[in-house]
């Protein structure tokens, strides 16, 4: 087992989505990532009691190759709060304060030796309710009695070399006491910064651009890493894109809306990618329709990561001809160089189809596709599009109005395509058989909104 034990505060958002956020983050920065036993089970059984409002739990217990591996995996974890190394875990106040006098005289005796003369600080922290400081000192007081700094070292209330904390879990419902820990502060996660990616200040957004918190999700799932190579295939104003290239990823972009890829008064992806200081990072972006898509259908991106239009913000749509202009036999293109083709609907279970069969052809054998799907709550598991060539990894959700939700679906390829075995594959894994959650999706937003 991985021998640095942690304690991470997470963000208030579902619960599953926390924990698989944190996973990834894990294994892009091979931090050796080890829950303690039953906590991350825990955490995913109270997440069916969980709303994006109340979030069961707040924290996460694990274990980590290193100091420096924590500091790793909270940097580009957008769902760490902050992250500590644990010392102990308690049921009720009298048992953490004996609990950390046994550490102070026992395993932990040669580590404060070492931090003889350091400045340090007590915090006390809560989640769920709100103790009022006469409640909190008598146990600062009690820890300070046994904690060997308190006559060793300088307690600096602003500045200290180190940092010490009560943290205690209350029940966000019923405010009832849940649990304590005793940590030592290591560094906070990387929320502070997503300010600098704000829609807010963005110079190039559109209606559907996705907030930052969810696209940095999105990066992430991907293991974005420097050198990668991404794809948006509904790459609409790029949002993806900016949380891919925040993570050192080479960036192409398709949109079957030229319009969207020209920009506005002058501004266009590329200028969100200057003015974020990486514009090496954007390879291009072309106007490509998926199903006819003009890229090459050879395994070559890391990652293909996409928020596919789901006909309400942004109508689904496809190239081709309607039925009135195929009829014309003396139809034709008056002026080829400045012509907008025909569209027609796309429906979303046909994109979904595209999009699995597109990833399976081009992802790398270990590349992930990341997408989001839309739903409602009578989602099923069974509902997931799958594909030979795709192994369905984890998905989360966040969400949304009324009865509506949106699912982050993270899949990896794990065999090399082959055309004559996966160029049609069974109609059942491309959710061609019965009517899955998120073919309703359009009509049971828009009821939710009239009402």
């Amino acid at each position: 087992m991985s021998s640095f034990p942690v304690l991470l505060w997470l963000a208030t958002s579902e619960v599953k989505m926390r924990v698989n956020d944190v996973v990834a983050s894990g294994e892009a920065e091979d931090a050796g990532l080890e829950f303690a036993p039953g906590d991350a089970a825990r955490c995913l059984i109270e997440a069916s009691e969980a709303t994006a409002e109340q979030p069961v739990t707040a924290f996460l217990c694990a274990r980590v190759r290193s100091e420096a591996a924590l500091r790793r995996l909270a940097a580009r974890s957008v769902m760490v709060l902050a992250a500590s190394e644990l010392w102990c875990e308690a049921s009720s106040f009298d048992e953490l304060v004996t609990r950390v006098h046994e550490l102070c005289e026992g395993e932990r005796r040669d580590q404060l030796a070492a931090w003889v003369g350091t400045s340090f600080r007590f915090d006390f922290c809560t989640v769920g309710r709100r103790v009022p400081r006469d409640e909190q000192t008598p146990v600062l007081k009690r820890l300070g009695a046994v904690f060997p700094l308190v006559r060793t070292g300088v307690v600096l209330l602003k500045g200290a070399e180190l940092s010490f904390s009560v943290t205690v879990e209350y029940d966000l419902r019923t405010q009832q006491f849940r649990r304590c820990f005793f940590s030592r502060h290591i560094c906070h996660g990387m929320r502070d910064s997503l300010h600098l990616y704000s829609l807010k200040t963005r110079r190039y957004i559109g209606p559907t651009s996705m907030d930052v918190e969810m696209a940095m999700a999105t990066a992430n799932q991907a293991l974005m890493r420097r050198g990668s190579l991404v794809l948006d295939p509904c790459v609409g104003t790029g949002s993806l894109l900016v949380s891919a290239a925040h993570y050192g990823a080479y960036c192409f972009g398709c949109d079957i809306d030229p319009r969207v890829l020209h920009g506005k008064d002058g501004l266009t992806i590329a200028s969100n990618f200057s003015d974020y200081g990486f514009p090496q990072r954007l390879l291009g972006y072309a106007s490509v329709d998926l199903p006819k898509s003009a890229l090459r259908q050879v395994p070559m991106w890391d990652a293909i990561i996409t928020d596919p239009p789901y006909g309400v913000r942004a109508g689904a749509k496809t190239i081709g001809m309607k039925a009135r202009t195929a009829a014309n036999p003396d139809y034709h293109v008056p002026d080829p160089t400045n012509h907008f083709p025909q569209f027609l609907p796309y429906s979303l279970r046909d994109s979904l189809r595209d999009l699995l069969a597109f990833a399976a052809r081009t992802l790398v054998v270990g590349g992930r596709l990341v997408y989001w799907l839309p739903s409602t709550s009578e989602f099923q598991e069974s509902d997931f599009p799958l594909h030979p060539c795709l192994e369905l990894l984890c998905w989360s959700r966040q969400l949304m109005s009324g009865d509506t939700r949106r699912l982050l679906v993270t899949m990896r390829k794990t065999i090399a395509y082959d055309a004559a075995l996966h160029a049609n594959p069974d109609p059942a894994l491309l959710g061609q058989l019965g009517e899955p959650a998120h073919v309703r999706f359009a009509d049971t937003f828009h009821n939710n909104d009239q009402v």
